[in-house]
């Protein structure tokens, strides 16, 4: 039985595999070609080539320009009196980014994108790390390794998800102990793969001026195969037990009793949640008047709703009676999802060696995918790449700028006329420029150079202008100095405004990837601390913060994330310090303020200077009135007393 159950389960994973592998298809030769614009192959022979590569030039503008301020996110309890609580889950997510290195794998995640238009980011939980404890790992994800629902547009509404790790077998049979078929596995050819596969850049296949991917770039693995994680939506139903009703039912009248009408879900055993309130309502009833449950007539139940406490109680019931009836219509079975949100994770490897299968640890109800945008489309959940809209000027100039150079090549060095009466003995010489041999000269002549077409030139500098009007990156945001401007605020204004088609991309970064990647980590923290550990953070101020977290106080704790507005704002470091500097002169902000808003270095030792002078100032008027009630006290006239001098010196 469980055989013919893995055998239904492998081949609706194999169709949805094979659905989403064909849909992605569509956009790999596409990715495949701007990856290799981007190493500078832009060329089938490389080597004869010498491209100027603006595409490298212009991703790598801008990537700084994304991560140069850390993206956060804000843990919001949904109680008022978890405040403390999420402070410390927050705080444990900032833990999980240093130990992490996030801002490493978020500009590499960036760079993918900038590319190809997604980097990946995976969230997940190695059980190995912080001595043994665990820890929530972060995983940058090449496209090669990552499918996702056919026609899906958004990763949180995606039914299916394919994940593919190569491991070694003996990690393998490690991590997964208990897998039936854990003895059979077997290691598989496994090569890596960098770079793309397809032999057409877009030009014209019959002109030898396109890259050459006969180059091997693979390695082959030895002892490993390929572990597939496929996320699934599986809507099966199971019978809700009758341990978990009474569970709820005695909850529910606990809450009754409190005055309170508990919350109903569509996944409860409606039928016998009513049977069970109908007869609490009958003992509480009887239980309160005094007499035996079985006695209880109709007028005794209408005498007690006219009690106010009885009759509050008896309407909450009724009330909460009637929303089951209602549920109950909708789930008449009394069932509930087999897996939590429907979530299904099956880990496979060899094809039909089943690793795992059941929900996922985390119930969450999210893949544990975080998606990194260029520019999203609205009709896939792969986005659509910086490289993939300025690569047709890209390949025009390398054509125009390689024919200039063949052409300044050849016509250098002018012709050589040689009569046959010149008495020239020996051949002349003259790469990369030729000789004529006419028979009515007698004397050696030197033609002057050829001249080269300046539409070449003109068309030149159009394909470059056309890369930074396509990409919105100029001058200004490349840190050049913009031609014809000399002023100062002009060029700083150009350089904000230049960087605006970035600020767009920082939005999807900061309202949409980021607070996923926050949710995804938080979740983890929460499931799989199993012990109170010291989290070490930085602060704001730069210094180092031990806080304690307690896994106990995070049981209860209902919570949503947030992003904080201006996180990854766009602007560079720079930009902010001289916008703080300027309020600070104006004298809208304080020095603390100017040093905490801004990142330079030494800023931690700064901060501490400030709070020791501000220390230092409260001891002062703390002395001076206390020199105030002192003389008060004493019936001598108040005077005007330094600040520096103690109640005792003044006594004396």
């Amino acid at each position: 039985m469980n055989q013919e159950k893995d055998t239904d389960i492998i081949k609706k994973l194999e169709e949805l595999s094979k659905e989403a592998k064909d849909y992605r298809k569509q956009f790999e030769k596409s990715w495949n070609e701007c990856e290799r614009f981007y190493d500078g192959k832009h060329w089938k022979r490389a080597k004869e080539r010498n491209p100027k590569n603006f595409i490298f030039s212009i991703v790598e503008a801008e990537i700084p320009i994304l991560t140069d301020t850390r993206p956060s996110s804000a843990i919001i309890p949904l109680e008022e009196q978890h405040e403390d609580v999420a402070k410390v889950l927050e705080s444990a997510v900032v833990a999980v980014y240093d130990n992490q290195d996030l801002m490493i794998k978020l500009t590499q995640a960036v760079r993918s994108a900038m590319k190809t238009g997604t980097g990946w980011l995976y969230v997940d939980w190695d059980p190995d790390l912080h001595r043994g404890q665990g820890e929530v790992t972060l995983e940058n994800m090449g496209w090669r390794r990552v499918w996702i629902e056919a026609g899906c547009s958004d990763i949180s509404k995606a039914c299916y998800a394919r994940i593919e790790t190569p491991m070694k077998v003996d990690d393998i049979k490690r991590r997964y102990p208990k897998a039936k078929d854990i003895k059979d596995i077997k290691a598989e050819k496994v090569t890596t793969q960098m770079g793309g596969d397809s032999p057409i850049d877009g030009l014209d296949a019959t002109r030898d001026h396109h890259y050459d991917d006969g180059e091997s770039t693979g390695v082959d693995l030895q002892n490993t195969a390929i572990v597939v994680e496929e996320w699934v939506k599986d809507y099966s139903m199971v019978k809700i037990t009758e341990e978990e009703t009474l569970k709820e039912i005695a909850f529910e009248a606990e809450e009754f009793m409190k005055g309170e009408n508990p919350d109903i879900g569509k996944y409860e055993d409606h039928a016998s949640h009513i049977e069970a309130h109908n007869e609490f309502k009958v003992i509480y009833i009887a239980t309160a008047l005094g007499i035996q449950p079985e006695h209880l007539t109709e007028q005794d139940i209408e005498n007690a709703k006219q009690d106010p406490e009885l009759g509050m109680v008896m309407k909450i019931i009724d009330d909460h009676i009637s929303t089951h009836e209602v549920m109950h219509e909708q789930n008449p079975n009394g069932e509930k999802p087999k897996y939590k949100n429907s979530l299904r994770l099956v880990i496979r490897t060899n094809v039909d060696k089943i690793l795992f299968d059941g929900e996922a640890q985390v119930d969450d109800g999210m893949i544990p995918l975080v998606p990194i945008y260029c520019y999203k489309s609205e009709e896939s959940v792969y986005g659509i790449g910086e490289i993939k809209n300025i690569i047709g000027p890209q390949k025009s100039f390398n054509e125009i700028d390689q024919a200039e150079y063949e052409g300044l090549r050849l016509t250098t060095n002018g012709l050589w006329i040689v009569g046959e009466g010149a008495g020239v003995v020996t051949s002349l010489t003259n790469a990369p420029g030729g000789i004529i041999k006419v028979k009515d000269i007698s004397k050696i002549r030197r033609e002057s150079p050829g001249q080269i077409s300046p539409q070449l030139g003109i068309r030149k500098d159009g394909d470059r202008q056309a890369i930074d009007g396509i990409s919105g990156m100029n001058e200004a945001s490349q840190g050049r100095r913009p031609t014809g401007i000399t002023a100062a605020n002009a060029i700083e204004f150009l350089q904000q405004q230049s960087n605006g088609r970035v600020r767009l991309k920082t939005r999807l970064l900061e309202e949409f990837s980021v607070p996923r990647l926050s949710k995804l980590v938080a979740a983890r923290v929460v499931k799989y601390y199993p012990v109170a550990r010291k989290l070490r953070i930085y602060d704001a101020n730069g210094r180092l913060k031990f806080i304690e977290y307690d896994p106990e106080k995070f049981q209860d704790l209902d919570y949503d994330v947030k992003h904080v507005p201006g996180s990854t704002a766009g602007l560079s470091k720079e930009s902010i310090f001289t916008v703080m500097k300027e309020l600070l002169m104006g004298g809208m902000i304080d020095q603390k303020t100017f040093f905490k808003l801004t990142d330079i270095p030494y800023k931690a030792t700064i901060m501490e200077e400030l709070e020791k002078n501000d220390q230092n100032k409260a001891m002062l008027e703390q002395l001076a009135m206390e020199n105030e009630q002192l003389k008060a006290a004493l019936g001598q006239p108040q005077e005007q007393v330094p600040e520096n001098v103690t109640p005792i010196q003044q006594m004396s």
